[in-house]
């Protein structure tokens, strides 16, 4: 009875019907309560239900039956991570590496929770001890490695983790975009550059997929018709797809077509009036336009483009430095001083905020 209960419920699994899976595992439970099949297959079933909670009650069941089920660690360990419970997400990979001391994946998702927790030295220790474990599948953990040396700074240790990997992956599509990247960070623009095109010539468009890439490289090397192209051929047969279109909207702005960006991106926004790129690329644009009014001495009309940039993206403390300058060129010191602390109060520690503040206080004084 047992046997074909299980192969019931995990019939259920397979189709999908993930509640009826539920219902039968717990049948073959009220029947044997320590069946670590059922168990494990009740929490999958919860879990893709989006019972995270039961789900780990299944898991931990298990686990009082089978301290060393390792599998059960690890989706206890993953669903801890959705629910941001990271502390109880160290314990079980730390569980599974004193059960299983090569267990590569546990010290690599050990070392991004710590990397982002800034652990950063006990984060790349846990990479590297991924990477010994396994060094010649270690492409996913390289990659990663990168990406998070990127973020702190490292760049030459980035670009070495990215070439390293290439060599254990070198038909991947995209680890010549990220050691582009690495050496656009490195100031070395011609390796950059041979890269992308590296990238480029590795990109087969026959897919959605693919077409995007080699728009987003033809994007980063300049080729801003050729990227264009890329995206309009997605947009034929994707015209509801936000990021592409917000993605043109970019290649329209950097090639200095501000009037069509400006335009693009207000498509988006009718659709998606809270869509982040659309809102940003459209007040990166009002800001552009600013500077240039600003460098051609048209103070009033800058200060009403500082504004519309402000007003979609307040966080930014940029337009309100830029737009102190033309307060201060017409003498309005006091206006100035306050879009200045506007200013500080976003980053309280902007040195150039500081010092314009410190250059023009005592005219603010005179003033008053």
């Amino acid at each position: 009875m047992k046997e074909s209960l299980m192969k019931t419920a995990f019939g259920y699994v397979d189709s999908g019907q993930y509640d009826q899976a539920v219902l039968i595992f717990d049948k073959i439970l009220r029947l044997e309560p320590w069946s670590v099949e059922a168990l494990d297959g009740k929490a999958f079933s919860l879990c893709c239900l989006g019972e995270i909670d039961k789900s780990l009650d299944a898991l931990k069941k298990i686990l009082k039956i089978d301290s060393g089920h390792i599998s059960s660690h690890y989706n206890a360990a993953k669903l801890y991570e959705v629910q941001d419970e990271l502390d109880l997400a160290l314990e079980s990979y730390d569980k599974i590496i004193d059960l299983k001391p090569g267990e590569s994946e546990a010290f690599f998702r050990k070392g991004r929770i710590l990397f982002f927790r800034d652990a950063y030295n006990d984060g790349i220790a846990c990479f590297d001890h991924a990477i010994d474990i396994a060094p010649d599948e270690a492409f996913e953990v390289l990659v990663e490695k990168g990406k998070l040396l990127s973020l702190i700074e490292k760049y030459k240790e980035a670009v070495e983790c990215y070439e390293r990997a290439l060599k254990l992956n070198p038909n991947d599509l995209d680890i010549n975009v990220h050691i582009a990247e690495g050496y656009e960070d490195l100031n070395e623009p011609e390796k950059a550059r041979a890269n992308y095109e590296i990238a480029l010539k590795k990109v087969n468009t026959t897919t959605p997929e693919n077409l995007y890439r080699k728009g987003l490289i033809h994007q980063k090397i300049g080729e801003y018709k050729k990227a264009l192209y890329c995206f309009d051929e997605l947009i034929k047969f994707f015209p509801g797809n936000h990021e592409v279109l917000v993605d043109k909207a970019d290649v329209l702005s950097e090639m200095g077509l501000r009037d069509e960006s400006i335009e693009a991106y207000d498509k988006v926004l009718e659709k998606d009036p809270e869509n982040d790129g659309a809102l940003c690329g459209k007040a990166c644009v009002f800001e552009d336009i600013a500077d240039d009014l600003l460098d051609d001495g048209e103070l009033e009309r800058s200060i009403e483009y500082y504004d519309k940039s402000i007003a979609i993206e307040p966080s930014d403390p940029t337009p309100y430095l830029s737009k102190s300058y033309a307060l201060v060129t017409l003498g309005r010191y006091k206006e100035a001083f306050e879009c200045l602390e506007d200013a500080l109060e976003i980053d309280p520690e902007n040195d150039m905020v500081l010092d314009v503040m410190n250059e023009i206080s005592e005219y603010v004084e005179v003033n008053d």
